[in-house]
């Protein structure tokens, strides 16, 4: 909705500032919201005071991240909107780590279904926020002030519940600082390395090319690189059971997991590219029109980012940081240096290619350390026959060009769900262990 009602550049000034100030989170929350979800599910206590450590050290954080990304902004030459973008961003980044951190205690603890309402209700807020301010001419400032709106109730809820179902903080000296600040080092590393990854195209667009460029990247990311949330949710939903069970458990969870995954994800990366530029055309209007080829080679990682994401919690899980930091590494490196040769050229599409080129390297090697841990499993046996099913679905979306796209997405899926069933490409109990996280 903001996309279309802004356009391209305007988004593109948007697109940047969260971006910068997705680099910097590393500050606020030290990467550690696995850490604390990890240690609450095995010694409540230990897990508790490592959230104290990092929440009372969270104000002094924001504000150096604030900076900081202030600092980049004006570094990379942007304008004193682009600027002030920022430093309202890092306000809220600040904001979105107290919600992330307590969250992380609550999943620990088990208590992941506490925040499903709250969740909701704020969601809801937050769209409504950003029609009205959209509707009242406040531009790109609609989304901060909706973005702020939605992280800072659930903040307040989830620190309330928290305390209720997980308990209050305890006090933390000297020695549980030095403890937390040790054992956060390597999931800093991996977050840091991780959102170079992620952000990285946009940062280098944002440098290069302008604010237009990097709209027209993030209409196409939207549409594509934000489904994978629900795999990093799910990941996130594991954690505390593949922390604690057997290997053999672990592995067997893993391979369930996978099976609907590759069955929710598969159909969305083949049917996107079938109804790519009608679905750009459509939702976003005419001026988007050069997000589509970017789309269609975003799409192909969706899947792979839905399994990737098990993965990788798996070895965070079973205690391979150190595997995952090499993953993260490589991927910011690869993607930062690909990009940096490619979009002055190509732009928003160069930058499109080189994370689908970036995403299938570091699948392949996920899939590599995932298979040398204690719980290795296989996570490709349903693939052939999801495939399978895509192919009837992409047959019976291309046959009826002329039905508006929305019609076409419901009857791809309609057609999807039959195929699938079919083909038992997917159990009812695999897709009840996976909507159980």
């Amino acid at each position: 909705l903001a996309a279309r009602w802004l356009g391209p550049s305007a988004w593109g000034e948007i697109g940047l500032a969260r971006g910068v100030a997705q680099v910097w989170w590393v500050l606020p929350t030290l990467g550690a919201m696995d850490l604390v979800t990890r240690q609450v599910a095995q010694d409540r206590t230990h897990g508790l005071r490592t959230l104290a450590v990092l929440l009372r050290r969270l104000p002094r954080a924001g504000v150096l991240s604030t900076l900081a990304i202030a600092g980049s902004l004006a570094a990379m030459g942007g304008s004193s909107r682009q600027i002030a973008l920022g430093v309202a961003a890092g306000g809220v980044s600040t904001v979105a780590a107290r919600l992330i951190l307590d969250d992380s205690a609550l999943l620990g603890a088990g208590h992941a279904t506490k925040q499903v309402v709250p969740t909701l209700v704020a969601r809801g807020i937050q769209a409504v926020v950003l029609v009205a301010a959209l509707a009242a001419g406040a531009g790109v400032w609609s989304v901060i002030a909706a973005w702020g709106t939605g992280e800072a109730l659930l903040a307040v809820s989830l620190a309330h519940r928290r305390a209720v179902h997980v308990g209050p903080l305890p006090p933390a000296g000297p020695e549980d600082k030095a403890r937390t600040l040790q054992a956060s080092t390597p999931f800093a590393r991996n977050l840091l390395f991780g959102t170079l990854f992620a952000v990285g195209d946009v940062l280098v667009l944002g440098a290069l090319r302008g604010p237009a460029e990097v709209g027209l990247y993030q209409a196409a990311a939207v549409l594509a690189l934000q489904l994978p949330v629900v795999a990093q949710v799910v990941g996130r939903g594991l954690l505390p059971t593949l922390s604690v069970h057997p290997a053999d458990e672990a592995s067997s969870t893993i391979t369930q997991v996978a099976r609907p995954l590759w069955a929710l994800s598969l159909p969305i990366a083949v049917g996107g590219i079938v109804l790519a530029e009608p679905l750009v055309l459509e939702t976003l209007g005419p001026a988007y029109g050069g997000s589509v080829l970017p789309l269609v080679l975003l799409l192909p990682t969706v899947p792979l980012r839905f399994v990737q994401a098990l993965l990788t919690t798996a070895l965070t899980a079973r205690r391979h940081e150190d595997a995952r930091m090499r993953l993260a590494r490589l991927a910011a490196g690869m993607n930062l240096g690909l990009n940096l040769l490619v979009v002055p050229a190509w732009g928003a599409a160069g930058a499109a290619a080189t994370m689908l080129l970036t995403e299938g390297v570091v699948y392949t090697l996920a899939v590599r350390a995932q298979g040398r841990t204690d719980a290795a499993a296989p996570v490709h046996d349903a693939v052939p026959r999801v495939l399978l099913a895509c192919a009837v679905m992409a047959a019976a979306v291309w046959a009826v060009p002329w039905l508006p796209v929305l019609a076409r997405v419901a009857g791809g899926a309609a057609v999807y769900a039959l195929a699938v069933v079919s083909l038992q490409a997917a159990s009812i109990a695999d897709l009840r262990r996976l909507l159980s996280t």
